[in-house]
């Protein structure tokens, strides 16, 4: 057998507490430790509990998964490690009853902080509750843990997206946590609404400005605790590990180009030329691995370690390449569900996106609105793209801007790793492939997502192709009708 690597003699004989390991990025986190870190002794994963059932069932629900596979194959007496504990971020002191605070307090040497509510358009109280107020009060128990090695809190590199840079240091806010925490849980749901475009400005949603605020919660009230931020860009499907292209969720940038893909959607508000900034979820947990230990070192300074978790430094790419690239493949792998040929026209301008979106969304919805009313069928298609305006608009905000991100820690946690370390948690965005990677995306998002296999290609393809012969001919005759109605007018002035 092969000498453990430095980072998995770290987490040998450790146990680990895990919040937010049914998410995403906790699923991807948790599979790469006990499939990598096999001899650790113990996870402890927060779940929220469900009623009528049981721990073993949401274990055997947990790991009904294909993300899974390889772990069962690779490391099968793994899957023991995991263990669930009842409660709740958006409840105070995390729903923790007494015994497994206490249970957490005496066993937990490294903690993972991945909970959080990724809605940009999330209400404040709640993003407050499981953003900012779950924090506090890992924090607090955190400090109780008797022999406390690494807490890892996991937050996004646009925390600060005020900032045209932004460093790996933690910022200033408008407002504290013990404020904003007082504020939400003692003013009514109606009035924090109401405030909520004040409170968060110049932030441009709860999001971004509650991520915020948490880091400067550690900052202020974590002395003493081994603290490491790491600060991952858009998150999007694994590259590699355990598979390519895992996916579990339509966040962000996957359900425009789904619907892209789709024929749905025809137009986003996006400056093309600007960088577009995502890293792989399996490239994101080999560096919260790998923040965890090195923070259980210390900081010379006492400071907090930030780690921005990027690719625009290394291997830039804009909006216009990417999704060139992914319309692509979505052509050459589509899915049995489009509805129409999928094109796409872009503009950092609002005036233009509104006149595109009118043309090339709510007038064929009206169209056909008007046939399914005529039909006896209940339109639907307008009250679609309402909701699809309001997401593309709530996009907006980071598909027409780019940032200069900073992540010299980064760089330096990468250049510390062994080369074997180097070899079992890869991060490195250096001469990333986003040709190869795109593709695995595209995939993946059809396999994982739209759950749809492999073998009907040959018919989604004979279906795209007929879609695209539909669309062309649409083309030639709305192009006719304007050449017509051009005509008409042309010899009615002369």
């Amino acid at each position: 057998m092969e000498e453990a690597t430095p980072i998995q003699k770290f987490y040998s004989g450790q146990t680990v507490f895990v919040t937010g390991g049914t998410g995403f990025v906790g699923k991807v986190l948790i599979e790469k430790l006990l499939r990598t870190c096999y001899d650790l002794r113990k996870i402890y994963m927060l779940v929220r509990p469900k009623k009528g059932q049981t721990c073993e069932k949401r274990m055997e629900e947990f790991f009904n998964n294909s993300l899974y596979d390889r772990l069962k194959i690779e490391q099968p007496a793994s899957t023991g490690k995991l263990c669930m504990i009842p409660g709740d971020c958006e409840l105070p002191d995390l729903g923790l009853t007494a015994d497994d605070r206490e249970l957490l307090r005496s066993e937990v040497n490294c903690v993972f902080h991945v909970a959080a509510t990724v809605r940009f358009d999330e209400k404040l109280y709640k993003a407050t509750y499981i953003n900012v107020r779950a924090t506090r009060d890992l924090i607090r128990l955190a400090k109780e843990m008797l022999e406390l090695r690494s807490f890892v809190h996991i937050s996004t590199a646009y925390s600060f997206c005020v900032n045209s840079t932004i460093d790996e240091k933690i910022g200033e806010v408008p407002i504290t946590a013990e404020n904003l925490i007082k504020f939400v849980e003692t003013t009514g749901e109606k009035r924090v609404v109401a405030a909520t475009p004040d409170v968060i400005k110049p932030w441009p949603n709860t999001y971004a400005l509650t991520k915020a605020v948490a880091e400067k919660l550690l900052e202020t009230s974590g002395a003493g605790l081994p603290i490491a931020v790491v600060r991952p860009s858009i998150i999007l499907a694994t590259a590699n590990e355990p598979v390519s292209g895992w996916i579990d969720n339509f966040y962000g940038p996957t359900a425009v180009f789904l619907g892209v893909a789709m024929g749905i959607i025809r137009t986003v508000q996006c400056d093309e030329n600007c960088v577009v900034d995502a890293v792989p979820a399996d490239y994101l947990a080999n560096t919260v691995i790998s923040a965890a230990w090195m923070a259980s070192g210390g900081h010379p300074d006492g400071s907090i370690p930030v780690f921005n978790f990027v690719s625009s430094r290394e291997s830039p790419i804009t909006w216009k390449a990417s999704y060139e690239t992914a319309l692509r493949y979505a052509r050459l792998i589509p899915s049995m569900k489009a509805l129409w040929y999928g094109f796409i026209k872009t503009t950092p301008s609002p005036i233009v996106f509104n006149i595109l979106h009118f043309l090339l969304h709510i007038l064929p919805a009206c169209l056909i609105d008007v046939f399914l009313s005529l039909t006896g069928e209940k339109p639907y298609l307008l009250n679609i793209y309402k909701k699809i305006k309001e997401n593309i608009h709530t996009l907006s905000y980071f598909t027409i801007r780019q940032w200069n991100f900073v992540n010299t820690n980064t760089r330096t946690l990468w250049m510390s790793l062994s080369d074997e370390d180097k070899s079992l948690f890869q991060f490195n965005m250096n001469s990333f492939s986003w040709n190869s990677y795109i593709y695995s995306y595209v995939y993946g998002t059809r396999l994982y997502l739209l759950k749809e296999k492999v073998e009907t290609l040959p018919q989604a393809r004979k279906r795209l192709f007929r879609l695209k012969v539909i669309h062309y001919l649409v083309v030639v005759i709305l192009l006719y009708f304007v050449y017509k109605c051009v005509s008409f007018a042309l010899n009615l002035l002369f």
